[in-house]
């Protein structure tokens, strides 16, 4: 198949044939018929027929229509259909790094499947297929590639769920293409067909993709489709807070904090509940050490205490799990945000959609990253801080160094902007938890 450029990038390719006729048009040259600034029209000559095809970008620059024509030449009747390719490539440059194939249906929901992974199989070994394959359930309305900020589909133009779409490994791990075939039609003896595609080439950023089709809002991963309002409200937050604070930097604190405010009701009760926890710690060792040959006595001796103590061994979890959600919102919001793409914070954090760089260690080539030493130590400092009731004193401390440790090997390649909130939420944590720990002291 010839490609054809959608626009001056290396990535969209978007590759078109006619299946059915016999050779198809995979090794034909295409002659360009006309073009200017934003339309080009090609046409292609076989013994099969004769195949026109009209790119025609849209003023705003990411939208366009591809018109397909195709004209038999062909004795007897013939099954035909058009068939669309758009392969994704695996690369180092950081807007583009992880790339993926992507597929929308009403049905179906997204799919969207990185490019070393189409075609592999899944976790524990489980999925996958023999041939590099993964075709998508039930037919589909747009399908392309995907990046975390950037997005390119070609969809049916009246939003209709008529495309079949299959995932194909091109160079295992390397790259991979998003194959796209409209629906059959018998022609006639020199009969024709045509048909006509939108699409979209650009930046994930609603008004834009609105512009083009509602539906591509899908696009933006927000989350679980419950946590997508929420969601939205974090990025139109942080849209708001930028028009006042033209700082993204200062705009994620500012956010921050105002998270904290508003959730500093349910973190009160679970600070204040661990530290009820922490106070009468010594009376529980010295309760398990009594009856630590009869569970049942232990148990029941500990549930006593609770009650005379006033304390709800579940207390401080359930304001835990009612503030998941807005902290997997924020994360979500912050990592979709294309407003952090290229927006500069302090010296040395110049983008904050892209990891911080202090320095690399010469002769290493280490990157030395503040930000995520900054959160792992503020984590470290928030478990110290938080009581390991009934937890054996060797898992405790195992538990201090690991869950730091591992969330700062986590975070040492995730966005800037993303490690700037955990850790001004750590460090709030932290001096809230001191406040009431010292509330605490006096009342008592």
């Amino acid at each position: 198949t010839v490609p054809m450029d959608l626009v001056e990038s290396a990535l969209p390719i978007l590759t078109t044939d006619v299946s059915g006729p016999a050779g198809g048009f995979t090794a034909t040259r295409y002659e360009v018929v006309h073009a200017d600034a934003r339309e080009i029209t090609q046409r292609a000559r076989t013994a099969a027929g004769v195949l026109t095809r009209t790119l025609r970008l849209d003023e705003s620059g990411f939208g366009f229509d591809l018109e397909l024509a195709f004209e038999s030449r062909q004795a007897s009747p013939v099954d035909a259909r058009f068939s669309l390719e758009w392969p994704a490539r695996t690369t180092t440059r950081p807007d583009f790094r992880d790339i993926s194939l992507l597929a929308y249906g009403k049905e179906s929901g997204v799919t969207r499947t990185a490019v070393p992974a189409v075609g592999k199989s899944g976790f524990l070994g489980f999925g996958g297929a023999k041939d590099g394959k993964q075709a998508i359930e039930g037919p589909v309305q747009w399908a392309g590639f995907d990046v975390p900020y950037f997005t390119g589909v070609v969809m049916d133009p009246e939003s209709r769920d008529r495309l079949v779409v299959v995932f194909e490994a091109v160079e295992p791990k390397i790259s991979a293409k998003t194959r796209v075939s409209l629906p059959s039609v018998t022609l006639a003896t020199a009969g024709t067909m045509q048909e006509k595609l939108r699409g979209f080439y650009g930046p994930k950023e609603p008004a834009a993709l609105e512009s083009v089709a509602a539906s591509l809002a899908h696009s933006v991963n927000r989350g679980w489709s419950w946590l997508e309002p929420l969601t939205r409200g974090f990025e139109i937050a942080l849209v708001s807070l930028y028009g006042v604070i033209p700082n993204y930097g200062l705009a994620i604190i500012v956010l921050t904090v105002a998270v904290r405010l508003l959730t500093a009701p349910l973190m009160v009760r679970q600070m204040r509940s661990a530290e009820r926890m922490r106070a009468v710690q010594p009376r529980m060792k010295a309760l398990q050490d009594k009856y630590k040959d009869d569970r049942q006595r232990q148990s029941e001796e500990l549930m006593k205490l609770y009650r005379e103590e006033g304390i709800n061994p579940l207390g401080g979890c359930l304001p835990l799990l009612l503030q998941f959600p807005v902290l997997v919102g924020l994360f979500y919001a912050l990592r979709s945000s294309i407003g952090l793409r290229h927006a500069h914070f302090v010296s040395w954090i110049d983008d904050l959609s892209q990891p911080d760089l202090l320095f690399t260690l010469p002769g290493l080539d280490f990157p030395i990253r503040l930000l995520p030493l900054l959160m792992g130590a503020s984590m470290y400092v928030q478990q110290k801080m938080t009581p390991t009731t009934g937890m054996d004193p060797a898992q405790a401390r195992m538990m201090l160094v690991m869950m730091p440790a591992m969330m700062l090997l986590i975070s040492y390649t995730f966005p800037s902007g993303l490690v700037l909130y955990w850790t001004v939420s750590n460090l709030l944590g932290i001096g809230h938890q001191t406040w009431i720990r010292r509330q605490t002291q006096l009342k008592a």
